[in-house]
């Protein structure tokens, strides 16, 4: 097996970022794709190749185009969904499950963050 170029390692971690966009951890992806969870970290640090066939049933079961894969690769089509850190991935999606006051609480507090920067 060839070791793993930067187009795979773009593909490893666009796996990832979709990962935490659908809010689906390591072990329920690698259950429903039967592989290992391990096996998962190996792709999404780019220490793995992910086959085709791979990413497609990965498609399938984050329910995202193929092309969404290989994001942030010259010359393909780029996602406003990719272009966010892990880390910002994660917060919206706990952003997503407060209650609209909560939300209205947390907008508020931005904003006097915001203000208080001088």
């Amino acid at each position: 097996m060839r070791s793993a170029t930067d187009i795979d390692k773009k593909a490893g971690e666009n796996l990832c970022k979709l990962r935490l966009w659908r809010g689906i951890s390591q072990e329920k992806l690698a259950e429903a794709a039967g592989v290992t969870f391990q096996q998962i970290q190996k792709y999404e640090n780019g220490r793995n190749r992910i086959s085709v066939s791979r990413l497609w049933q990965f498609s399938k079961i984050l329910k995202i185009p193929v092309g969404g894969f290989y994001d942030g690769i010259e010359g393909a089509v780029r996602s406003d969904a990719l272009k966010l850190a892990p880390e910002q991935v994660i917060l919206m999606r706990k952003y997503k499950a407060l209650t609209v006051p909560q939300k209205k609480a947390v907008q508020d507090y931005m904003e006097f963050l915001r203000t208080q920067r001088g």
